[in-house]
């Protein structure tokens, strides 16, 4: 069975509100670094399901990076959000290597 273009976008919106639920779960209870690292995941998420809305495509590229997400969009982002785009990614990769280095 084949997904639609529309299936594949809602996989992705209900992944990203579900992980919606764990950040606010995980931040409530003062994990704040790891509610913001389920944060990146959300953010990503929904970059993936606009990815399939503009694109021919309906599987996304297999990647982390947010702004190379958003630049394969049409998703008209003001300059604070890309600045905030780069912020939380260096930041997820920090903090996911933070003992290896």
């Amino acid at each position: 069975m084949t997904l639609s273009k529309e299936e594949h976008i809602l996989h992705w919106v209900k992944q990203a509100n579900r992980d919606w639920e764990t950040v606010k779960a995980l931040f409530e209870s003062k994990q704040y670094m790891f509610s913001l690292f389920v944060c990146h995941l959300v953010i990503e998420k929904l970059l993936k399901a606009n990815w399939v809305l503009d694109n021919e495509e309906n599987i996304p590229p297999m990647t982390h990076n947010l702004e190379n997400l958003a630049n394969q969009t049409e998703l008209d982002l003001s300059n604070a959000d890309v600045d905030f785009i780069r912020v939380i990614s260096a930041w997820n990769i920090e903090w996911r290597y933070q003992d290896y280095y």
